[in-house]
């Protein structure tokens, strides 16, 4: 585990373990995914998106890149911006520049990218009130 997601589950442990009605508010549940998803290797940082409108707003800040949604039926609906790392792109790409031929296993790097960042947000989540987030859309706005 590095320093950072030492960090990631300190924050969980201290702020988010709460019976569901006390469950945190979204700015501090946007706050705590968008640090689980910079863990994710492959994640260069978060996107706002173009016109800087994808966010979680809260008293006291916003968390760009996340956009969390309460259902009625006590649900989260999560939608993640982020931009990829473009060096681990290149890297995972045939004919890369260090030229070796290394292909991707099966899944395209983007698609393996999300399905990384969405099982990081479960991880994280699980034993706290984030298991109640049974979709987690992840969009890929830029390479860095």
């Amino acid at each position: 585990m590095t320093t950072h997601q030492a960090d990631v589950a300190h924050l969980l442990a201290a702020s988010m373990i709460r019976p569901p009605e006390t469950a945190p508010d979204d700015l501090t549940l946007a706050r705590v995914i968008a640090q689980v998803v910079r863990c994710v290797p492959g994640v260069q940082g978060m996107s706002a998106g173009r016109f800087g409108t994808v966010a979680t707003h809260g008293p006291g800040g916003r968390a760009p890149g996340v956009v969390v949604r309460r259902a009625v039926s006590g649900q989260f609906a999560i939608e993640i911006h982020l931009i990829a790392s473009e060096a681990l792109l290149r890297a995972a790409l045939p004919g890369n520049a260090s030229g070796s031929a290394a292909r991707l296993p099966g899944t395209p790097f983007l698609l393996a990218l999300a399905g990384q960042v969405r099982a990081a947000i479960h991880e994280a989540g699980t034993g706290h009130w984030l298991f109640s987030a049974p979709g987690i859309d992840v969009s890929i706005d830029d390479l860095a």
